[in-house]
């Protein structure tokens, strides 16, 4: 996989033209590339705006500021995804106080993929598998604990678009929804790494049953995960997100033996739950 963390972005506007992104031919950057100054969120940013946001400027202006690049993050991805329907991603940080991961696609019908909250033990690490609908550019956006906010971006070619934003669908056959499966170790340093997977066909709304009907939408949106009893990771997801979501994250200060609890919860009022003990 390759491995970016670059300092210069895109002009915010409408993802009107996928190919201008990929040749580079937007013209304007971010704010504060310089690193001299740094633009602070608003106070109380609705989730729900930002989700909704059908436009790319629309998903960066309901966070109440313009994000500063910063060469601080990594993202590693394909830089030529064989198939949108699942996009592999990682996102891990050395910004000081990384509080929230948003990741988002300027060529998805719904920018805004996910967006993750950590605690103070939590790395700013994640990993997850995204949609992408065509060829186009991921932002990576890290809210810090002061508010301040800072992005990083990657271009990324899709060789099969559709990836369940239209008819073409992850598959006419999708998976069911099932118990949630949690992998948790403690490495050398003290820090678990958990790998979670959660079955379930994360229906975007957009795709055609076999009948040529619409499929309603059916995905989760919400997950919580506290380790012994403590919250220590959390999520909302989008349509954005591939089916069967597998997230994965690293908590410090972890023991052997204490338990990881997962819930989920999606757009049908569903939810699962599961725990499982740290092993060394």
């Amino acid at each position: 996989m390759k491995q970016a963390a670059i300092k210069t972005y895109p002009y915010l506007a409408p993802f009107a033209q996928r190919r201008r992104l990929l040749q580079g031919a937007a013209a304007m950057a971010f704010l504060g590339t310089d690193g001299l100054s740094m633009a602070k969120a608003a106070a109380g940013v609705d989730l729900a705006d930002t989700f909704a946001a059908d436009t790319f400027a629309t998903s960066i202006a309901a966070l109440g500021g313009l994000p500063v690049s910063s060469s601080l993050i990594t993202i590693s991805a394909p830089s030529i995804a064989e198939s949108g329907a699942s996009v592999p991603v990682t996102v891990s940080s050395t910004l000081h106080g990384a509080r929230e991961i948003l990741l988002l696609v300027d060529s998805n019908p719904r920018p805004v993929a996910a967006w993750f909250t950590i605690s103070s033990d939590t790395a700013p690490f994640v990993s997850t598998r995204i949609r992408m609908a065509g060829n186009g550019t991921l932002y990576v956006v890290i809210r810090t604990d002061d508010g301040g906010l800072y992005a990083a971006t990657q271009v990324i070619g899709v060789t099969v678009g559709g990836c369940g934003f239209e008819q073409e669908g992850d598959s006419l056959d999708m998976p069911s929804v099932g118990a949630i499966r949690i992998r948790g170790g403690l490495d050398n340093e003290g820090v678990a790494n958990f790998r979670i997977l959660m079955p379930h066909p994360m229906e975007t709304g957009m795709r055609l049953d076999k009948a040529g009907r619409l499929v309603p939408p059916h995905y989760i949106t919400d997950i919580t995960a506290t380790l012994a009893e403590r919250l220590v990771f959390s999520a909302r997801l989008s349509i954005a997100v591939s089916s069967n979501p597998l997230i994965a994250f690293r908590v410090a200060g972890a023991k052997v033996g204490q338990s990881l609890r997962v819930v989920w919860k999606d757009t049908r009022g569903d939810s699962r739950a599961n725990e499982s003990v740290v092993i060394a």
